[in-house]
């Protein structure tokens, strides 16, 4: 896999110690040896670089923790919230129907006026989540 940029990785010696690489995407890999004094190995590719560290091997991070592979889709969220307002939407348009019409007597007005105040609510549900002020049937 040739990574769009920067692929990190760590270089397990035979001793337990660890170092920190990366690897470019022209193949060319980068390990930082001593970062307190800044000492590193670079090499035209990975395969050029292990003959330097006898024994050791290449731990590369999941593909789920490096961005260019997995990346989240910017609208999903867009898309959750438009569903959540449809779904929100429906449930009223449910209610209203097991409601049926506005009883006898009652402002037709004020029976709409109070609708319309559900779907408001429906559609952008207030912020701290109490119902907003409007007129009640």
């Amino acid at each position: 896999m040739k990574p769009s940029f920067t692929r990190g990785f760590r270089l397990h010696l035979p001793g337990g110690r660890h170092l920190d690489g990366a690897e470019f995407p022209s193949s060319r890999v980068y390990v930082l040896d001593d970062p307190e004094y800044g000492f590193a190995t670079v090499a035209t590719s990975l395969e050029h670089l292990l003959p330097s560290y006898h024994g050791a091997r290449v731990e590369w991070p999941p593909v789920a923790d490096q961005g260019t592979d997995a990346e989240p889709d910017p609208d999903a969220a867009l898309h959750r919230s438009a569903e959540e307002d449809v779904t929100r939407v429906i449930d009223l348009y449910e209610q209203w129907v097991k409601a049926g019409p506005p009883p006898l007597g009652t402002s037709t007005s004020r029976w709409w006026d109070a609708r319309l105040a559900e779907l408001h609510n429906a559609i952008r549900p207030p912020a701290d989540g109490a119902q907003q002020d409007g007129p009640q049937a």
